[in-house]
């Protein structure tokens, strides 16, 4: 096995695999802790305001939207990490040709999500709040 091949002493990559797992999951239970705490507040449980229930409402939606991006992402990377090889090494079987389109169809999704999250923080608001300008 040569060098160029050997990604098992590769500490940057690790490194660098590790955030990226853990910045996923972080999202994600940090938006389940979030989600349960505005269960919380519409069951009764303890009272919040309402400004802080719709922010953190708010937070919650970008949140699972960035982490459903997240999901699209990198099951469209699995997915052709395995069918494209498979594709090309076996003649073309339809079951790779689906999961190709599968995964044609999941990183563009991905892409359009995020910058449709990206584009509710950047724009202004349509109807400002009166003495808002």
């Amino acid at each position: 096995m040569s060098a160029a091949f050997d990604v098992a002493g590769d500490s940057r990559g690790k490194r660098v695999m590790w955030t990226y797992i853990v910045c996923g999951l972080s999202i994600f239970g940090l938006m389940l802790l979030v989600g349960i705490l505005l269960r919380g507040s519409q069951a009764g449980w303890f009272a919040l305001d309402a400004g802080v229930f719709y922010s953190l409402l708010s937070l919650h939606g970008v949140g699972m939207l960035t982490a459903m991006s997240f999901v699209l992402l990198n099951s469209g990377l699995v997915l052709r990490l395995i069918a494209e090889p498979w594709y090309q090494l076996n003649g073309n079987p339809p079951a790779a040709a689906t999961l190709l389109a599968l995964a044609a169809i999941s990183q563009p999704a991905a892409i359009a999500l995020f910058v449709f999250v990206a584009w509710q923080r950047v724009r202004g608001p349509r109807h400002p709040a009166p003495g808002v300008h």
